[in-house]
């Protein structure tokens, strides 16, 4: 958390919804704030989130069960590694790696299209994004959401 407070402070981080929500924000933190909010947020217990919208219009079994394989096993073909390598089986995270258990899947998936189509950089995960089709995006986000 504290690296994102300070790509958004510095402006590195420029996603549309970077630029368009926290780069005001975090214009305003402090180091000693940035790292006061992280170290509050890294001591939350994650709860369960109620599904997006977005999924109950999108989601089948079928789906989520895709995304569960392409999370588990990557998709060699393409050159996609399984991502639970690095988030961890259940998706939990760690020091370097993001949560990604229970997040909605609307915003998981706006994650992966900007990384995807270049308009958010990050040093890993914008080449493994680049190589997922729309479907694997969605299929991802899905299971993903349906994690808690």
């Amino acid at each position: 958390m504290l690296a994102q407070l300070q790509a958004f402070k510095a402006q590195t981080r420029a996603d549309p919804y970077a630029r368009g929500m926290m780069w005001g924000m975090a214009a305003q933190l402090d180091d000693t704030t940035m790292t006061a909010l992280a170290d509050y947020y890294s001591k939350q217990t994650p709860f369960a989130s109620s599904p997006a919208p977005f999924s109950h219009s999108t989601a089948t079994a079928a789906a989520i069960e895709h995304g569960k394989t392409l999370y588990n096993e990557g998709d060699p073909g393409s050159g996609v590694p399984p991502c639970g390598a690095c988030h961890g089986p259940d998706a939990s995270g760690s020091d370097q790696f993001p949560r990604l258990a229970g997040q909605h899947a609307s915003y998981l998936h706006k994650q992966l299209r900007a990384l995807h189509n270049g308009t958010r950089e990050h040093v890993i995960m914008s080449g493994i994004a680049a190589a997922l089709l729309e479907p694997q995006m969605e299929a991802l986000s899905l299971y993903l959401e349906s994690l808690h």
